[in-house]
């Protein structure tokens, strides 16, 4: 394995994850419960470290051999347990009795080289009440995203060689003015949109306020096609705001969009292109063009208001070439990527955003991405996870004021490698969370930003940074048995 002895030879994980889940971070049952399946999956999973542990305060050193990888046992979380309820009130029953469905370009229960064939055969195993979907080999092109909603016990697998591939961008001009409440717009060339398209028109749309009540206006407004006369496109809804005649309008879509209520929903082994060099300019709206999008109801103020997404999980994707977020979790609940190439964002690589609780994005390669985020997510785990050429490697920030933000989070053992700016970073807000077992190697800033109470940052290797290879902003937080090489840290 390329690297220095520490990235080689140790990782830094809590003694258990039992104990850190009744320890500094709280005795909530759902951490203990999945810290039960990492422990399980730690000690199973020949990682060989038994004979290789020595202790210091509050954490482990384990030497992991060159080949492993923590990742977590997909399967723990992959089915309902023998014998639980579907929604339906059913028994759930071995695999081998759900209903499994096939699609490919020309042959397959479902057929056609488009996401339509994915998208009527995702619609028959929702009506049936779940199952398996088999993506053959062969490219897909999507011209609008795969949407899921209200949907449960799903699997979607990508044979080797399934690709899904965005189609180009298109962005046009209105050919006169539409104003608000308008139901009909006219464009130059509506020929690029679809029915149920939805599109993004750059003028000045609603007065947004921030949680600090700062006041900004977007500059986008968003709407979507029923359908399309000559060259105008007549709205699903009337028009919000008034744009004026020139005003570009373009289509936006995401790869998957998983909205709830959803639950027990595993996307594997499949390839999401979203072809940004296809796209002449990428979405002011940031939830549009990531390759998987997922999110429950929320408000700034009041938190989630309604059922959040719970238990999606992505195995072994490659997500590429995405103008915003490679996957993005908005209220979002139990659910994780696992085990994915993840490269060429232009923003988040993985974001767990807001209100997004008990995540965990394991053992992924991110390669020039934004960075790996989490904005207003707790008792998240963020473990073992390779971040290259990144504007910076993994960040903890608040957006919203409400309480239990940003706190809980375990970052473990990950590497990061020449990120531009911060190699790790906990900004104000971010409390009681665990940075260990981490290696930050040639970071633009800081090798490990804290600004935020009750952290505990040990065990980490840091080398080679431009800033401090340790800066830390509060004398509440717990810092021991680094090791920090090349520039000096500020303790």
């Amino acid at each position: 394995m390329e690297g220095d002895p520490a990235e080689r030879e140790g990782r830094v994980f809590p003694p258990t994850l039992g104990n850190i889940a009744t320890g500094p971070f709280g005795g909530n049952p759902d951490r203990r419960r999945r810290a039960d399946i990492l422990d399980t999956a730690w000690n199973a999973g020949g990682l060989g470290y038994r004979n290789n542990v020595r202790r210091i305060p509050g954490y482990t050193v384990m030497k992991l051999a060159p080949t492993s990888r923590l990742l977590l046992c997909v399967i723990a979380f992959s089915a309902p347990a023998p014998g639980a309820s579907h929604r339906d009130g059913t028994r759930g029953g071995p695999p081998d009795k759900r209903l499994r469905l096939t699609v490919g370009r020309t042959d397959g229960d479902f057929k056609g080289d488009t996401g339509a064939g994915i998208r009527r055969a995702l619609a028959e195993l929702k009506s049936r009440g779940g199952g398996t979907l088999l993506i053959k080999p062969g490219t897909y092109i999507l011209h609008q995203a795969i949407e899921l909603s209200d949907v449960h016990d799903i699997t979607i697998i990508g044979a080797p060689g399934t690709l899904l591939k965005a189609a180009p961008g298109r962005v046009v001009r209105l050919a006169e003015a539409a104003v608000r409440g308008a139901t009909r717009i006219v464009v130059e060339d509506a020929s690029s949109f679809r029915p149920a398209a939805r599109i993004e028109i750059r003028s000045p749309g609603r007065t947004d306020v921030s949680p600090n009540g700062a006041k900004h206006t977007v500059p986008y407004i968003m709407a979507r096609v029923a359908r399309r006369e000559g060259n105008a496109l007549v709205l699903s809804a009337p028009l919000g705001y008034a744009a004026p005649a020139g005003a570009e309008v373009s289509n936006v879509f995401n790869g998957f969009v998983i909205s709830a209520p959803a639950t027990d929903i595993t996307i594997c082994g499949v390839t999401i292109d979203m072809a940004r060099g296809e796209w002449p300019k990428a979405p002011l709206n940031h939830t549009f063009h990531c390759a998987v999008f997922a999110r429950g109801p929320y408000s700034y103020s009041k938190g989630p208001t309604g059922p959040a997404v719970e238990r999606l999980r992505l195995v072994r994707c490659t997500i590429r070439n995405a103008h915003q977020r490679g996957v993005a979790f908005y209220s979002v609940r139990h659910s994780g990527v696992y085990d994915c190439e993840i490269e060429n964002t232009g923003a988040e690589g993985i974001d767990f955003d807001h209100f997004s609780y008990y995540c965990e994005a394991v053992g992924n390669r991110l390669r020039n991405v934004r960075n790996l985020e989490l904005n207003d997510a707790s008792w998240c785990l963020v473990a073992n996870n390779r971040i290259e050429g990144a504007v910076a490697g993994i960040v903890v920030w608040q957006w919203c004021t409400l309480p239990d933000l940003n706190v809980g989070n375990l970052i473990l053992g990950n590497s990061i490698i020449g990120p531009r700016a911060d190699g790790i970073s906990c900004r104000i807000g971010a409390d009681g969370n665990m940075i260990s077992g981490n290696t930050v190697r040639g970071a633009g800033g800081a090798g490990i930003l804290v600004q935020g109470r009750d952290n505990r940052i040990m065990g980490n290797t840091v080398r080679d940074c431009k800033g401090p290879a340790l800066q830390i902003a509060s004398d509440r937080n717990t810092v021991g048995e680094n090791h920090v090489s090349g520039d000096g840290s500020t303790p």
